[in-house]
């Protein structure tokens, strides 16, 4: 008999992703008009994971010198930092990342160059 988490750990060695992000769920988000949006949530529901995203760009904006940028939400003590890799990644080409975390729950916005 084979548990879901290690079929989960070894399908996420096979394809060279750590364990949460193979975990995690993609949510539905709007994109802009240049570009296309990927968010996603790992342990933590997506409506969530939605109101966190909403709530570090507002802490981002109101504190926009402060790296990383921390703030408090939903009981827990969030931190966040940008990355602009410029590059392929799974796929599609990332031009800027935007990950949160608070414990083992994790909020990650990815902007996606557009065709």
């Amino acid at each position: 008999m084979v548990r879901t988490g290690v079929v989960v750990t070894l399908t996420a060695m096979l394809l060279g992703l750590t364990a949460a992000e193979a975990q995690a769920k993609y949510c539905d988000v709007q994109g802009s008009e240049e570009g296309l949006a990927d968010l996603r949530v790992t342990n933590i529901s997506c409506p969530e994971g939605r109101a966190v995203y909403r709530a570090s760009n507002r802490e981002a904006m109101k504190n926009p010198d402060a790296v990383p940028t921390r703030f408090q939400y939903g009981g827990g003590r969030w931190e966040c930092r940008a990355k602009n890799p410029h590059r392929e990644i799974d796929g599609q080409y990332v031009q800027y990342i935007w990950r949160c975390v608070s414990g083992y729950l994790v909020v990650r916005y990815r902007w996606l160059a557009g065709d």
